[in-house]
């Protein structure tokens, strides 16, 4: 028997401070927690921003998971939608743990997928 579960990943171009990037989401009525390298959406998903410096360079990056596709997708609509508001350019693609492709959420971000 083979564990089922959802991934996302994605980054934002350019990066928000986390004072920024907090200050939009709880605007948008999201709980969010923060500590020196994360800030962490809370609800029914790990949903977090990574943010990476020293020897790491410019690597930071979004990502969140789940045991099904509702509650992620969930979630991750309501994350995007608040970073839109906030005129923050950032793309998000979901898959599942077979390695299809479930959702590609997105603002002002081009795709191949809509190409």
């Amino acid at each position: 028997m083979t564990d089922f579960f959802v991934t996302l990943s994605g980054e934002c171009s350019p990066w928000p401070s986390k004072a920024d990037l907090v200050r939009h989401l709880r605007a948008g009525g999201l709980r969010v927690s923060e500590d020196e390298y994360s800030v962490r959406v809370e609800g029914e998903t790990r949903f977090i921003f990574r943010y990476c410096c020293g020897d790491c360079g410019d690597a930071s990056m979004v990502e969140a998971d789940a045991g099904s596709a509702e509650p992620l997708l969930r979630e991750a609509k309501s994350v995007s939608s608040v970073l839109a508001l906030a005129g923050i350019r950032h793309q998000f693609d979901v898959y599942d743990s077979n390695h299809d492709f479930i959702a590609y959420l997105h603002h002002d971000w081009p795709s191949e997928r809509e190409a």
